[in-house]
């Protein structure tokens, strides 16, 4: 795959878009960086805002030192340094440098979740993986580097843009599936048989295959609730049996003009719960893999208790929130007087979310 490749997907991409796969929250978000499509600004997409929205959040470089002396802890030095990146990417400056390798948050966030997701399951006997939503291409470097399996992409054009680029550069000896490959044909599966990485629009139809592990980090929370149910369709309609199911997101986001509620998510009923919990270092955000059974599953009962993790939520102060707004005098005093955490009489007096 060359860099005129990427492009030319972009290019045919946008002649083809379909926008009602554009919620209000990625048509806001691309409309700022629409000049930015050029192979040219590649090589600084992580600075340049082209990867505006498709990262893992700012977290300061003592936070990134913190999350990786836990993460060293947890899973040992060697596995954690054997898993970081030595090139810069992107040219993120947000970095910590020790022995050739190269640190930041997002890297970070994703091995965490990866090492939680191989404690449940045997991922080197994955075949194809589906990621919905891969955003600049972080976890799926972590994953593609892990496994053996296929890798699919479900992403609009924009993202697509810059995660062709960014797996590109780890992978160059991958043989890459990209949109100005298919053109106006419809894509088949001697077509993903013959390729290792396979970047796609979220028009474009998937053919009858059976897919082992489906994911989706922090971007059904930014679709509205058409667009959900259409992926969980898709999920229901291609997944295995005894297949999984990977889904990171925020409890609530109401950033396409409605509430956004991972406790509403449509699953169905024939899905059994692996692993939930609040996201490593994202107290917003939940953890939970499922895996795709015959009979009557466990999820709906754990969505309900999702859903009151989300309750619990709202009678919490933002703490970030009120640093942010309140004069320091005043933070200070909240926080020495514990009344970032404040009691269900109490938080009438302050409504934040």
């Amino acid at each position: 795959m060359k860099l005129k490749d990427i492009q030319n997907s972009f290019n045919i991409s946008c002649k083809n878009y379909k926008k009602k796969h554009l919620s209000k929250h990625w048509l806001k978000n691309n409309k700022k960086k629409k000049v930015l499509f050029d192979i040219k600004n590649l090589d600084n997409f992580r600075i340049n805002g082209l990867a505006d929205g498709l990262g893992g959040g700012y977290f300061s470089k003592k936070h990134i030192k913190i999350m990786y002396n836990l993460l060293a802890k947890e899973i040992g030095i060697k596995k954690l340094f054997q898993n970081l990146i030595k090139k810069n990417i992107g040219n993120y400056n947000n970095i910590l440098k020790t022995r050739g390798k190269i640190i930041d948050a997002n890297q970070l966030l994703s091995l965490k979740w990866l090492f939680d997701l191989k404690k449940k399951i045997e991922i080197n006997k994955l075949k194809i993986i589906c990621e919905i939503g891969a955003g600049y291409g972080c976890f799926a470097e972590k994953l593609i580097k892990n496994t053996n399996a296929k890798y699919i992409i479900i992403d609009l054009p924009e993202a697509n843009f810059v995660s062709s680029y960014y797996l590109k550069n780890f992978f160059p000896k991958k043989k890459f599936l990209l949109e100005s490959d298919i053109k106006n044909k419809k894509l088949n599966f001697k077509m993903i048989d013959r390729h290792d990485i396979i970047i796609i629009n979220p028009w474009r139809k998937l053919p009858n295959i059976a897919i082992d592990l489906f994911i989706n980090i922090r971007s059904m929370m930014e679709m509205d609730k058409s667009t959900i149910k259409s992926y969980f369709n898709l999920i229901n309609q291609k997944i295995r049996i005894n297949g999984y199911f990977l889904n990171i997101n925020r409890y609530e986001k109401d950033t396409v003009g409605d509430s956004i509620q991972i406790s509403n998510y449509p699953y169905g009923k024939k899905w059994s719960v692996l692993l939930s919990k609040n996201s490593w270092q994202q107290n917003h955000t939940h953890y939970l893999l499922t895996k795709k059974i015959n009979n009557v599953g466990d999820v709906q009962n754990e969505l309900n208790k999702i859903n009151q993790i989300k309750l619990k939520r709202k009678f919490k102060i933002d703490k970030y929130f009120l640093k942010k707004y309140l004069p320091n005098f005043l933070y200070q005093f909240l926080r020495r007087t514990k009344y970032l955490l404040l009691d269900e009489k109490k938080i009438n007096y302050f409504r934040f979310k």
